[in-house]
């Protein structure tokens, strides 16, 4: 049997783990953040280690063709709900923290 990518809620503190997520990226310039998630997506895939999970992780997120295929076992992608997104920075927002 082929291993599915998770996409019901599994956090025990989802919230929590957003907001530590944000705090992560919080004042980093532009080129250190994507080098950020670089290295978290890095580790992240490696410690799932099955591509075909990461291949469908990669539909899903990436609204690629074939999202909504079925999996090689029939069944149909698992849907998720539509993520949270921090919102632009900005630089009137960002002179708020100074």
């Amino acid at each position: 049997m082929t291993a599915r990518l998770h996409t019901e809620p599994r956090l025990r503190d989802p919230d929590g783990f957003y907001e530590r997520l944000l705090a992560v990226y919080r004042d980093l310039p532009e080129d250190e953040a994507a080098r950020l998630s670089a290295k978290l997506i890095l580790l992240l895939a490696n410690h799932i280690g099955d591509e075909a999970v990461l291949d469908e992780a990669l539909a899903l997120a990436g609204g690629a063709p074939g999202a909504d295929a079925a999996a090689p076992d029939g069944t149909a992608p698992a849907k998720t709900a539509p993520a949270k997104t921090a919102p632009p920075r900005t630089a009137a927002r960002d002179a708020g923290r100074e």
